[in-house]
């Protein structure tokens, strides 16, 4: 009987050990995915999401406007700030949705995207803005909008495909160039009408050159194939 009793008690002390160790486990589940939320930042930069039940608040506002050098207008983003839960707390994204075009002498205004519903992601004028001496005249603008969810998350981000785009210093006329763009790796003026592009598209390395007087592609030619053995 002593014997029946020990083992009873030891099958009752596995099972309190055992029902300790889940909750225990199930504790340090809850302590990493808190953890998870504070540590991640609240507020990010380049993502829209698109899914109406996931933003609790949306609210637009312009950023600063400033002067084209060569143009009478004046042009400043338009940024949207999402507020949506995510995990125990609440973040935020701002992304930049589109550009508006102001010329202060006859009050014409226009916008860069017929909609706000991309997000654009980059932009060059051409000639660059200097620091120091005098501004040469701006002649066109690359720019880079994720117009579409391409991969299917139901957001707009920088893992989405990409269009670039280029226009006039007043956004006009706005030119589509090159679409599938997965990255943009930098744009150069390496003549007075001429810009290099280096993209990537379709997981292979393109260098693109853009006429800045026509407003318009002259080529598009992938680059020398990764060395054997990568």
């Amino acid at each position: 009987m002593d014997r029946f009793f020990s083992l009873v008690w030891r099958a009752n002390a596995l099972v309190i050990l055992a029902a300790g160790l889940a909750g225990l486990a199930l504790v340090m589940i809850l302590l990493v995915q808190l953890g998870r939320d504070f540590l991640e930042p609240r507020r990010v930069q380049g993502v829209v999401n698109l899914a109406d039940e996931e933003v609790e608040a949306e609210t637009f506002h312009f950023g600063r406007f400033e002067s084209i050098s060569g143009s009478e207008f004046l042009s400043a983003p338009l940024y949207t700030q999402q507020g949506y839960p995510l995990g125990s707390i609440s973040k935020s994204s701002q992304s930049s949705r589109n550009y508006l075009f102001y010329n202060p002498a006859s009050g014409a205004a226009h916008w860069l995207l017929p909609d706000n519903e991309g997000l654009v992601e980059w932009r060059s004028e051409f000639p660059p803005s200097r620091y120091k001496g005098e501004r040469e005249p701006v002649k066109g603008v690359l720019w880079q909008v994720i117009a579409s969810d391409t991969n299917g998350d139901r957001k707009l981000t920088q893992n989405d495909l990409s269009v670039v785009f280029i226009s006039g210093p007043s956004g006009r006329p706005l030119r589509e160039l090159i679409s599938g763009v997965q990255e943009v790796h930098g744009a150069h003026q390496f003549s007075s009408d001429r810009v290099s592009l280096m993209l990537l598209k379709n997981n292979r390395l393109r260098a693109a050159v853009v006429s800045l007087n026509a407003l318009s592609l002259v080529s598009n030619e992938e680059v020398s194939a990764l060395p054997s053995g990568t």
